[in-house]
């Protein structure tokens, strides 16, 4: 009896042994999917940006895109090679695209705010730059954005009230 029970239960073990491996292989094999040239596309983009060749780095990070669509960061590095070209509406596209697949991705909200800004949407910069400092309230350069936007429209509340946050933040 001992014997049987002994057969059985190293069976087991070894069916479920077994199993396990298929299920790591089968992990293994979703994260394999994953095609890493998305990630060597990025990180050229950014060379190219910090080199100051944004057509060249538009063309990889467009690229990467084709092979990773799910990727916030090709849509915000995408995001500011249109806000270094001044063309908002495109910025605030990437940047959408950005916070639409990580909703946490504060400086996306900057961004986009900063986007709205310079296209004289003040109503929606306040919005998304509100947004920004919600999710990192450390954020001194978006208060700093938010300030000026409020200077321009004529809210001395609401500098007054900045100061007292970034006074605070400094201390």
């Amino acid at each position: 009896m001992n014997f049987r029970n002994l057969f059985w239960g190293c069976s087991l073990f070894i069916i479920v042994a077994l199993l396990a491996n298929l299920c790591f292989i089968n992990k293994g094999a979703v994260e394999l999917s994953y095609d890493h040239r998305a990630d060597d596309l990025l990180d050229s983009g950014l060379i190219a940006i910090r080199k100051g060749r944004l057509e060249d780095a538009e063309l990889r990070l467009r690229h990467a895109l084709t092979l990773e669509p799910g990727y916030a960061a090709n849509y915000y590095y995408l995001g500011e090679i249109f806000i270094q070209r001044k063309r908002w509406d495109s910025a605030c596209y990437y940047f959408t695209r950005a916070i639409e697949i990580d909703p946490e991705a504060y400086s996306a909200y900057y961004k986009l705010g900063i986007a709205f800004k310079r296209k004289g949407n003040y109503k929606n910069a306040i919005k998304y730059l509100k947004r920004a400092i919600q999710l990192n309230p450390g954020f001194a350069v978006a208060y700093g954005a938010l300030r000026d936007i409020f200077i321009t429209i004529g809210n001395y509340e609401a500098v007054v009230e900045i100061d007292r946050i970034l006074e605070r933040m400094i201390r």
